[in-house]
């Protein structure tokens, strides 16, 4: 059903790539509702209420649509102008808010109760041709209302548009099924009320993807955005949710997986969240079949939590994905609270978790035959800082593998009560309370190896419950086969790289096929004494001799889909070499405009203290500071396609060896969007 329904949009998609165009005039203070000779035609003899203009703009066929323009500077409503809600938007009309002289966008006052645009469902929508765009809308229970007949389609575009006050939903869209709802929503502001979208889906064959990018949500008391598959079969449910900022909500974005649902697909990229009162984003399970969820560049910010997955699934799959996120000063930084069955699989990559009061949580159970099936894979995610690291309470079958990462200055790095096997290689575990507690021995096949634990008030307390190898201890004494008891580890605080004189260099195991790369990217197995073999490190750092450069953290991003992103033109960076310094991306992407110019910040360390991180609190939401800004370079004239590059010449003094370096680049843009920051550069000379 889902490809037959697809297939006949592309059609009409195509014919409809190309029409001609005609032009009406809606101005609620002299405008009169009349089928006069030319009414309603032009700017100077325009209709009084959008209703009258909705249902008398002559039909439009495939090859042909209509633009309404509604004059701004003036409330339309029913005690205004006479407009009577809702207003049932028409095939490939299209209705436009005009404010070029005054400023002010026209405002659609709705009565309480009331909804300002009811989509007729046995009608089509295109994206291409009808918009709704620059309009106000307040007030109602809600902005806009959507639900398809079966066969049919509603993909119109909504942008540039404010709402705000709606008790139930600025957006509502309710697909029964056999039907596709794939609006896109485009730099628009959301705010004030119950939920910002709700995005349900109840029949067989029901696609409900829409795109929301560049959107604004704020001061909702529950979800901002709810996304909810209740589909018996056959459909498809998420959507693409990008560049959007949520402050003040109760819920960044929450996904429902329930009863009868098939696929359910989200993704989440380059958002902040700020200031959420429960979860950023949180996926909840009742019986999933392959819902997928990826979660990619987002910044977390004084939440009640990060991420959540949670629920009680019946057999079924489903796959999380979370790449370069920072999840910051949340009580809860990722939580994984399931109690069921079905087979669950959580990918997470070079993640950021700090200053949470827990960094990561795990409670999982099963609930009947056969159990849940739950594996965590995670590779250089770093939690730093909080009361607890890693907490793994689990009881059905399963595996939580980290490797390459770092768990430094929390009260309790790790905190082990379960029967799942739990793998850690290569991670820096350091500067906290206590290093590893194991109340019980974890599953078979559990390995702790190539570690590196230092400056933990106690190391490790299991009761022999835990068996080390290939691990580096500082203050205490453990058996297992190359460890380094009561050895100094080197660690160069607070990057915690290892020195260039560390005996954790060339200390694993020279088989290799632990993991393959270290936390910045390094390759695993690195030269790091001159002349020397490529033989792994112990702990998240792999020394390499000559030297490091490697991007880390979450790039900024800006209105118009602009996402800077730093590089080096080399991974390596000897001392008396010059470190090019790259930067691309600067540049709005449907106009190939570049941006205006960029400035390079450099710092000694990856925290910005004194400075804030989160930039929104001078303006620029979306764009984080990595480093501690101690100076900044020349300013760099952006190329036409959105690139510069900053020469960085680094001395040629062995005293630089091994001291990391940090790069940042923003970007000057148009005064609308200001400044755009890249992702951060970590440059570590060598020899």
């Amino acid at each position: 059903m889902k490809q037959l329904l697809l297939s006949a949009f592309l059609f009409l998609l195509a014919v409809t790539s190309a029409s001609a165009q005609t032009y009406f005039y809606v101005n609620g203070s002299t405008g009169i509702d009349s089928l006069a000779a030319g009414r309603g035609q032009s700017a100077a003899s325009p209709w009084k209420t959008i209703g009258f203009a909705l249902a008398n703009v002559p039909a439009q066929t495939v090859s042909t649509s209509a633009m309404v323009y509604v004059e701004g500077n003036q409330v339309y409503s029913p005690t205004t102008n006479g407009e009577v809600f809702p207003l049932t938007p028409v095939y490939n009309v299209s209705i436009e808010g005009r404010y070029a002289v005054h400023g002010n966008k026209p405002v659609l006052q709705v009565p309480a109760g009331g909804t300002a645009f009811a989509f007729p469902s046995g009608v089509v929508f295109n994206r291409n041709q009808v918009t709704i765009e620059s309009l106000v809308v307040r007030g109602g229970d809600y902005g806009m209302r959507m639900g398809a007949a079966p066969g049919f389609r509603h993909r119109p575009r909504v942008q540039f548009c404010v709402f705000d006050g709606q008790a139930q939903a600025p957006v509502r869209i309710d697909n029964g099924g056999a039907a596709i709802q794939d609006p896109r929503f485009f730099q628009n502001t959301f705010s004030n009320g119950y939920k910002g979208m709700m995005l349900y889906s109840s029949g067989n064959g029901a696609i409900t993807r829409p795109d929301v990018e560049e959107c604004r949500f704020r001061g909702f008391s529950n979800a901002a955005i709810e996304v909810e598959d209740r589909s018996p079969g056959g459909g498809s449910v998420g959507g693409l949710f990008r560049s959007n900022w949520f402050d003040d909500c109760g819920t960044g974005i929450r996904i429902r997986s329930a009863q009868g649902a098939v696929t359910t697909a989200a993704t989440i990229r380059t958002s902040r969240f700020a200031n959420i009162a429960d979860w950023a984003v949180d996926v909840q399970l009742e019986y999933p079949y392959d819902p997928i969820v990826t979660i990619d560049e987002c910044a977390m910010l004084d939440c009640g939590g990060g991420v959540r997955l949670t629920g009680t699934p019946l057999p079924g799959s489903y796959t999380l994905t979370m790449s370069r996120n920072v999840i910051k000063d949340c009580d809860v930084g990722a939580a994984f609270f399931v109690l069921g069955q079905g087979t669950i699989d959580v990918v997470s990559r070079d993640n950021v978790i700090d200053s949470c009061t827990t960094g990561v949580d795990f409670q999982i159970g099963s609930s009947a035959t056969p159990p849940l099936q739950f594996t965590y894979d995670s590779q250089r995610d770093r939690v730093l800082g909080g009361v607890r690291g890693v907490r793994i309470v689990a009881g059905s079958p399963g595996s939580i593998t980290f490797r390459s990462g770092m768990i430094c200055g929390t009260g309790t790095a790790v905190t082990l009560t379960t029967s799942f096997q739990v793998v850690m290689h290569h991670m820096t575990i350091a500067d906290n309370g206590t290093a590893i507690f194991a109340l019980a021995a974890p599953g078979a096949g559990s390995a702790f190896s190539h570690l590196v634990l230092a400056g933990n008030g106690l190391d490790a307390l299991s009761n022999g419950a835990v068996a080390f190898t290939r691990s580096c201890f500082a203050s205490s004494t453990w058996p297992g086969v190359g460890n380094l008891n009561a050895t100094d580890p080197q660690l160069l605080r607070p990057s915690y790289k290892l020195a260039p004189t560390s005996p954790c260099i060339d200390a694993g195991d020279p088989t290799g096929g632990l993991v393959a790369t270290d936390y910045e990217g390094d390759p695993r197995a690195s030269v790091g004494v001159q002349n020397g073999p490529a033989v792994p490190d112990l702990g998240a750092d792999e020394y390499v001799y000559a030297g490091s450069a490697r991007p880390y953290g979450t790039g900024g991003f800006a209105r118009y889909n602009v996402f800077p992103r730093i590089a080096a033109a080399s991974p390596n960076a000897p001392i008396g070499s010059v470190v090019q310094v790259e930067l691309t991306g600067a540049v709005f992407p449907f106009s190939s405009v570049p941006t205006k110019f960029a400035i390079c910040g450099f710092g000694l360390t990856e925290d910005p203290t004194p400075g804030p991180f989160d930039l929104a609190s001078v303006g620029f939401p979306g764009s984080y500071v990595w480093n501690d800004m101690l100076g900044l370079f020349p300013i760099e004239a952006v190329s036409a396609t959105g690139t510069a590059t900053q020469l960085v010449p680094i001395p040629n003094n062995p005293w630089f060896v091994g001291q990391p370096l940090h790069f940042q680049w923003f970007v000057w843009m148009p005064v609308t969007v200001g400044v755009v920051s890249s992702d951060a550069l970590r440059v570590t000379p060598g020899r």
